[in-house]
């Protein structure tokens, strides 16, 4: 199966530059359609490359980005929890915040001890 990834293309393309260059003599007027694939398979090569790194950082940005917002939501969570606790669950305040009073229906229900 040919691979058609860019990193195969460059390949493909160096060995054909790299093969071609001791028989160029041979070969009238190629020297000007040679350096210019020459040229244009080395820019490419440089940005593949330069692609490569920026997309390995972008997964360790991603990977960051995760982290950062987990610790943001435990953060805001308990910033909530301590001004739900310090003006009390019901205090319109609290929307003023962007706080939401307290949201009885994620809490676990209890069922009522049975009176003896």
């Amino acid at each position: 199966m040919k691979d058609r990834s860019y990193a195969g293309k460059i390949d493909v393309w160096q060995s054909t530059i790299q093969n071609i260059q001791p028989s160029l003599p041979n070969i009238p007027e190629a020297d000007i359609p040679f350096s210019y694939a020459q040229q244009k398979v080395g820019e490419l090569r440089d940005v593949h490359a330069a692609l490569q790194m920026l997309e390995g950082q972008r997964k360790e940005m991603v990977v960051l980005r995760r982290k950062l917002d987990q610790e943001a939501r435990r953060a805001m969570r308990r910033l909530a929890s301590v001004a739900r606790g310090h003006l009390g669950f019901d205090n319109p305040v609290l929307e003023t915040f962007g706080v939401r009073s307290e949201d009885r229906g994620r809490r676990k229900r209890t069922k009522p001890e049975p009176k003896s």
